[in-house]
């Protein structure tokens, strides 16, 4: 199984001046910022005048001076600490394990950690900033946790308003490019992704013109308004986006502008990036998706964009306390006792008030109508091209036949 855990062993002895920085590498960088860094690397300063560097004696603290070296973080007392928050602790664990005992990543050093978790303002934020030998920055963005607050963040992405963690992540951009005047490389996985572009288009000139690349491993795309007020067109050609074939996070709010690649994960799982088939330093492209996952994708937008703000808020408010009537905080809560989950999420339903519970009943007819009529028309489309094509073989094969036996009567 050939993935960024396989490219650590087989590439991992390789400088970033022998064999440059590429796609994979920035997907680990990305996975890398699902950790929890709280107490091992340093937190960006929140002091203002230190950001202006007006005190240099005291701005260079917050600069490479106090970064931990990634090769020090599997010794650091607080190491086991480090996966609470992520599902796949295990691969998360041997990630960083293998990236700290390698010539490639080893040196990287690690600053600037920030993370906030706020129920009050439905905020699940963290970002974390990567000093690459070269004295190039990774600036990375957390996708969403285990949290189920995440979730419910990631869900108001519909809206057409930003949210916090949108704020916070063109912010925290700012702030970083403030440090140093090194190049600038930005992504991360599911919502970093989103975060990254987002930070990109709506940070400030300064540091928008040092930013080299983009990138978003299969998150969510945005909303035309929030692209209308925004630099992403001075952007675009410095944008990569990756999207497994199965995707359900990254074709949200997005056409075509994304490389498919093949997974060894089926359906939603694909998202999983330690699913993702490398080689030779690059994911391993797909042609297309099955014409009836076109279908899907096309109808989750077209039902996002056919949600009223009101009725996106019922939605997300209503699903959330939903899942959570059990104080479920996690998704790994929701597992633990499926039974238990479920019972308390019915009674939740029934104690909905009728007007939102009429909401939520049409919020999903209006999908399943969507759906059905986005994949009857690709079942209809498709089997007009296959017929079509089928015509045509015959054509050709009878042309061919004619000829052939018109030379051997000639």
């Amino acid at each position: 199984m050939k993935n960024i855990l396989t490219y650590i062993k087989n590439e991992g002895n390789r400088t970033f001046e022998e064999f440059p920085f590429n796609e994979v590498d920035s997907l680990i960088l990305s996975q890398l910022a699902y950790l929890e860094y709280d107490g091992i690397v340093p937190k960006l300063c929140e002091d203002s005048e230190m950001l202006k560097a007006e005190n240099e004696a005291s701005c260079e603290l917050t600069k490479d001076v106090n970064a931990i070296l990634l090769k020090d973080i599997p010794e650091h007392p607080e190491f086991n600490n480090m996966f609470n928050i992520f599902w796949m602790a295990d691969k998360e664990e041997k990630l960083v394990s293998l990236a700290a005992k390698s010539k490639r990543y080893c040196d990287i050093q690690i600053n600037f950690y920030k993370e906030i978790f706020s129920e009050d303002f439905d905020t699940q934020f963290a970002a974390v900033t990567y000093i690459l030998p070269d004295k190039s920055m990774y600036v990375a963005f957390r996708g969403t946790d285990a949290t189920l607050l995440g979730w419910k963040e990631d869900m108001k992405i519909g809206y057409s308003k930003p949210i916090e963690s949108q704020k916070l992540a063109a912010e925290y951009m700012n702030r970083v490019s403030m440090m140093n005047d090194y190049p600038i490389r930005t992504g991360g996985h599911s919502k970093g992704g989103n975060l990254a572009i987002y930070a990109s288009m709506m940070c400030e000139v300064e540091a928008r013109i040092r930013i080299i690349d983009i990138y978003n491993h299969d998150g969510p795309g945005f909303r035309p308004e929030i692209i209308e007020n925004s630099a992403y067109s001075s952007l675009a050609d410095r944008i990569h986006k990756y999207i497994p074939k199965s995707s359900i996070v990254g074709i949200i709010f997005e056409d075509d502008n994304y490389d498919i690649v093949e997974s060894y994960g089926v359906g939603a799982l694909q998202h999983n990036a330690f699913s993702w088939k490398v080689e030779n330093g690059e994911f391993i492209r797909c042609e297309r998706k099955f014409f009836t996952k076109e279908a899907t994708d096309q109808s989750i937008n077209e039902w996002i964009y056919s949600l009223k703000e009101d009725e996106l808020d019922v939605f997300v408010n209503s699903l959330y306390d939903i899942l959570t009537a059990k104080d479920a905080k996690t998704i790994e809560d929701l597992k633990k006792n499926p039974f238990k989950s479920f019972t308390a999420a019915v009674n939740k339903y029934k104690e909905l008030s009728f007007d939102n519970q009429e909401i939520l009943e049409e919020i999903f007819k209006r999908m399943r109508n969507i759906y059905g009529e986005n994949v009857l028309e690709a079942i209809v489309v498709s089997s007009r091209n296959m017929w079509q094509e089928m015509v045509e073989f015959s054509q050709n094969a009878g042309d061919k036949v004619k000829r052939t036996f018109s030379k051997k009567k000639g």
